[in-house]
């Protein structure tokens, strides 16, 4: 559950926006403020049906929480839980969700994917009453995806292995979308952008596997990282849970 004492308002149904934050949050979730998040999102839960079911059996509602900040008032929306928070990383209200510049920004991302980045831009677990400002297991946010060499970087990855994987693609522009505490790594050419995702394990350059049914295999993690059991050693390459665990 939040800590009130970290936020100014948080409002279950749009009755309750304080006419200082009613304009922070977009007209498409102020409108569903109340309703379970099937009912805010969509088009997200026609592309990822078993993560949006899981969200709606699992969690409490979305509520909108605002902290005053220096000069702005700073919205979150988040889904309580008994012990740990989902928060939609909520865009900017005059950020564009459809029309030629979005579809020009979200070109290189799967057609169901773009829900992920549509009126939200990812979203997270954390046992915080607060956003986090990056995370693991879940996508990243649209900025703070990872190029091939970030990544390399992070895995400790030698140079050379990783030059060899960019040529047996045959693409520069290899950029990581999800990265895993277990050490999985989704990746998607954004120089192509024919929406075919790689699998990579542990920084094993020279083990890239191209997925298949990824959009049914991302629905299947997602629905078991947003549920309160977690998910652990989830195999992307065959789309099955191994384990449960914490998230």
């Amino acid at each position: 559950m939040l800590d009130i004492k970290k936020y100014d308002f948080i409002c279950s149904v749009a009755e309750e926006l304080d006419s200082s934050v009613v304009d922070r949050i977009k007209p498409e979730i102020k409108a569903a403020l109340g309703a379970p998040a099937s009912v805010m999102f969509k088009d997200f839960v026609v592309a990822f049906p078993l993560t949006g079911s899981a969200i709606d059996e699992q969690w409490l509602p979305p509520v909108a929480a605002f902290k005053k900040g220096v000069r702005l008032w700073m919205p979150s929306l988040v889904c309580q839980g008994c012990e740990k928070n989902l928060f939609f990383n909520l865009t900017f209200v005059n950020e564009a969700t459809s029309g030629k510049q979005y579809d020009l920004e979200h070109a290189m991302l799967p057609l169901k994917w773009r829900e992920l980045y549509r009126l939200f831009d990812s979203f997270v677990v954390t046992d915080s009453s607060v956003q986090p400002a990056g995370w693991l297991n879940a996508p990243f946010d649209y900025a703070s995806r990872l190029t091939l060499e970030q990544y390399r970087v992070h895995v400790g990855g030698k140079k050379a292995d990783m030059r060899a994987l960019e040529e047996l693609v045959g693409s520069k522009q290899l950029n990581c979308w999800l990265l895993t505490e277990s050490g999985d790594a989704l990746f998607l050419d954004e120089a192509r952008c024919d929406h075919k995702v790689y699998h990579i394990k542990n920084g094993e350059f020279d083990d890239c596997h191209l997925l298949k049914q990824a959009d049914e295999v991302l629905d299947k993690y997602l629905a078991g990282y947003v549920s309160k059991d977690g998910v652990v050693g989830f195999n992307f390459r065959s789309g099955e849970v191994v384990s449960i665990g914490g998230n």
